[in-house]
């Protein structure tokens, strides 16, 4: 469907993933007709909220109420996400001492690579990958 909400989800997408390319994204969020509750529950849905932020901070026109809470989701998502990545290399350097092998996945191993910067990735565990015959 074509409708402001999800031009301007595609434009943050395709700005996160592509970053210096033209997405449209400041213009999609000054397009006329966005409706801000639905745009909200999308980027809640997604986890996009500190995408969205990182983004938009800077550009008028956001309504008040969800430039707070995009900003608070911003900043709690960093803290959680400098909390994980401590508790990440614990684990690594426990693994790490005993010889036992591992590679993170999913949320943690993209940080650092596909995501420039820990605020964006919501992320709620870490995991990683060990051999069954370490698991000893």
């Amino acid at each position: 469907m074509d409708t402001p909400e999800s031009r301007m989800i595609t434009a943050l997408c395709r700005q996160v993933l592509l970053p210096g390319t033209e997405s449209g994204f400041a213009e999609a969020v000054a397009s006329p007709g966005v409706r801000w509750p639905v745009l909200r529950s999308h980027l809640v849905y997604h986890d996009l909220i500190p995408f969205f932020w990182s983004l938009a901070k800077d550009l008028p026109g956001l309504p008040a109420g969800l430039a707070q809470e995009c900003r608070t989701s911003y900043y709690l998502n960093m803290t959680q996400n400098e909390f994980l990545w401590r508790d990440f290399r614990t684990v690594n350097d426990c693994l790490r001492q005993g010889n036992v092998p591992m590679a993170p996945i999913k949320g943690m191993s993209l940080l650092k690579t596909v995501y420039e910067g820990m605020p964006f990735r919501a992320m709620c565990d870490i995991d990683v990958l060990v051999r069954e015959e370490d698991m000893a």
